[in-house]
């Protein structure tokens, strides 16, 4: 989705990245009234006013009665996406058993803060046939009001939905837009990113679409974000290069070395344009610098050695013939918000 010009902020805001210290993998935020909110695959409900400083709301994404309807079906919840379409929040997940046993559902709420209520299936892998249905990022084309569902892991998949974002539109194909769906050659300049191809956002920029996608393994160094670009949201996506992304390629915009006490940064979950025009991309980044109480608490996470993955905020720039990027293609330390 594209933000308007934030008009919360009276002044420009130095930060220091982590700017949430907690596990917040899979970010997305939106904005509501009078505040910002972010949900992440925690299903924590955070809220800020300046986009920089957090809180906890106290309460969880979905409430007791939607969880019970997901595991009913499903072992797993994560990744949300939370989009306003005219007069309703709607709120898009993931759940997953198994690799065909995934789908998306989308959630509606009258207020920015919910409750998010009423789901609705809109993908799985026993209707569809896909494997891997996760990751939903859905965006309305503010001149046609078109609303696309771009999701997937290892091939990036793109629907139609109806106009209200909650349902399929009838008829509308599945499309393969960029990534190797598992089981296919890769062409043979492009490199085999294990695990590669996920964490879709799309986002407006000068009149052209840019595809992120986050590539590479899963809470290692070597998860990065990467991006390409269409003319349309229903056309194709080239990387820098002018090849397609639906044969693999993609443009890696941010990477870090092994050993980097910021590592494997990805899934971002917006870019927001500040009052003085810049625009900032928010994504998940692992983060070896917790200590005292909070290192001790993660070292009795589920996930053996698990780093977590926290909250991050960088300027996003643009070149002189608009592709992204970023100040030495790192994760940045600390930065201004303006």
């Amino acid at each position: 989705m594209t933000f308007p010009a934030i008009c919360l902020l009276a002044a420009a805001i130095p930060f220091e990245n982590p700017i949430w210290r907690l596990d917040a993998p899979d970010p997305t935020i939106w904005r509501g009234t009078d505040r910002y909110y972010c949900a992440t695959t925690t299903q924590m409900l955070l809220e800020s006013d300046d986009l920089i400083h957090w809180r906890d709301t106290g309460r969880r994404t979905l409430e007791d009665a939607e969880y019970d309807w997901i595991l009913h079906s499903w072992k797993n919840i994560f990744a949300p996406d939370v989009v306003k379409i005219g007069n309703k929040w709607c709120l898009y997940m993931t759940f997953i058993t198994s690799a065909v046993h995934s789908g998306i559902a989308v959630f509606t709420s009258d207020s920015p803060d919910g409750p998010f209520r009423n789901p609705r299936l809109l993908v799985t892998g026993e209707i569809d046939g896909g494997r891997d249905n996760i990751d939903a990022e859905v965006v309305q084309d503010p001149k046609t009001g078109r609303v696309w569902l771009f999701w997937g892991h290892r091939s990036i998949r793109r629907v139609e939905l109806t106009k209200d974002g909650q349902k399929r539109l009838p008829g509308a194909p599945i499309v393969h837009v960029a990534g190797v769906p598992e089981g296919e050659e890769r062409a043979d300049d492009v490199p085999k990113r294990a695990l590669s191809d996920e964490g879709t956002y799309v986002y407006e920029h000068d009149g052209k679409w840019y595809l992120f996608l986050s590539e590479g393994v899963c809470f290692d160094h070597r998860y990065r974000i990467a991006v390409g670009r269409s003319d349309s949201l229903d056309g194709e996506f080239f990387d820098k290069e002018g090849r397609p992304m639906k044969k693999g390629y993609a443009t890696t915009i941010m990477w870090t070395p092994q050993g980097e006490t910021f590592f494997g940064p990805g899934h971002n979950g917006e870019i927001i344009k500040g009052p003085s025009g810049k625009t900032y991309m928010f994504y998940h980044c692992h983060w070896k610098g917790m200590k005292g109480d909070e290192a001790d608490w993660f070292k009795m996470w589920p996930r053996k050695n698990y780093i977590p993955r926290m909250l991050c905020v960088q300027e996003i720039k643009w070149d002189k013939d608009g592709w992204p990027y970023f100040d030495n293609e790192r994760p940045a330390a600390s930065g201004v918000f303006e």
